[in-house]
């Protein structure tokens, strides 16, 4: 049986706090339960109208302790293997 692997999105801007996407983010990978789970953060791409967004001010981004602190949180919870 292959193992699964899911990729988890740090830290979207405009979600609440870092525990309450934690916790969402545990719940749904109890439901889930992957082998694997590889920590990604949000980058808008080139040329996208979220990104034109971002550059004018419209669309605030999480900043990089904001992330920290939620992958630090994953770390200490999260009864999966991260990768």
């Amino acid at each position: 049986m292959p193992r699964n692997c899911e990729r988890l999105q740090v830290r979207f801007p405009s979600e609440g706090s870092a525990s309450q996407a934690v916790c969402s983010s545990i719940t749904a990978l109890n439901h889930i339960a992957p082998h694997t789970i590889r920590l990604r953060t949000f980058v808008p791409k080139v040329g996208t109208p979220l990104l034109h967004k971002v550059q004018k001010g419209r669309f605030v981004m999480a900043g990089s302790h904001d992330v920290l602190c939620e992958a630090k949180v994953l770390l200490e919870t999260c009864p999966y293997q991260l990768a």
